[in-house]
């Protein structure tokens, strides 16, 4: 592999429109935006430990000024001033070191994972900063661990410390990291498992649990997956004891270009 001949880069345009209605006498929230983002990811250098970068960059402005005085989730939200902020930027790196089947990432990630995914459903991506292992080194098993430390939410503009979400403004704890280490095997061609275990130190201790099962009928692709959550506080418990669990079952359904989804999904437990 080469670092330059392999390398791509990416761009995208993106123009969100967003309007949050409320019963009572609260007044509605939205924005209209347009963002641009780009992204350059390398290939590897042809060392023993091949090496590459990745390097992202995000921007997003308000086009109108439509309840620009109250938070909608879209843009950087200034207390001191009490207004959203005009414009947005997000810069990230990422720094790859590879040896054999086994890559480790240091720096802004954008993980995919059951216990940190990124948030895409804003004008802007949110990401995290941390360090990210994935090993195939052994057949049929792939190993992922890291830790991250920081997230750049989504209506954010900088990397800070993560906390619990309940409703307000800002987190009322701060956590040190999130760590989380994850198992995904293929028992057969037709069945694979998964087992991630994620904790948000002192917050919160997350278990995960998958098992899929893959089939053919005639041409039809036919997927049945099952998954599991746990909850439970972690540490000091900044937020009090946590219970909660989650179970849910989707079943797949693709013929040719189509796709036809059901699923049914329980949450259980105090939190």
């Amino acid at each position: 592999s080469a670092f330059a001949e392999d390398s791509t880069t990416s761009l995208n345009l993106r123009n969100f429109y967003i309007e949050r209605e409320f019963d009572g006498p609260q007044p509605s929230l939205g924005s209209w935006s347009q963002a641009i983002s780009g992204r350059f990811e390398s290939g590897y250098t042809n060392t023993a430990v091949q090496v590459g970068w990745d390097l992202s960059a995000q921007y997003a402005v308000r086009l109108n000024d439509h309840n620009a005085q109250r938070s909608d989730s879209v843009f950087l939200y200034d207390d001191a001033v009490g207004e959203q902020e005009r414009d947005q930027l997000k810069l990230g790196a990422t720094l790859k070191l590879k040896y054999s089947n086994t890559e480790l990432k240091i720096g802004e990630l954008l993980p995919m994972t059951p216990v940190a995914f990124i948030d895409n459903s804003r004008q802007l991506v949110t990401t995290y900063a941390g360090v990210m292992l994935e090993s195939k080194e052994l057949k049929d098993l792939k190993i992922s661990a890291g830790r991250l430390t920081h997230l750049n939410a989504r209506n954010d503009d900088s990397f800070e410390k993560m906390g619990l979400f309940t409703g307000k403004t800002h987190a009322q704890f701060e956590s040190d990291g999130l760590n989380f280490v994850g198992l995904d095997y293929n028992f057969s061609p037709a069945v694979s498992g998964a087992y991630w275990f994620g904790q948000l130190e002192d917050v919160y201790q997350q278990h995960y649990g998958n098992l899929a099962y893959s089939t053919k009928v005639g041409e039809t692709k036919v997927k049945v997956d099952a998954r599991y959550f746990n909850y439970s506080e972690d540490g000091e418990a900044f937020y009090g004891d946590i219970d909660a669990q989650s179970y849910g079952l989707m079943t797949t359904i693709e013929e040719g270009h189509n796709l036809l989804m059901a699923g049914v999904r329980k949450n259980d437990g105090s939190s």
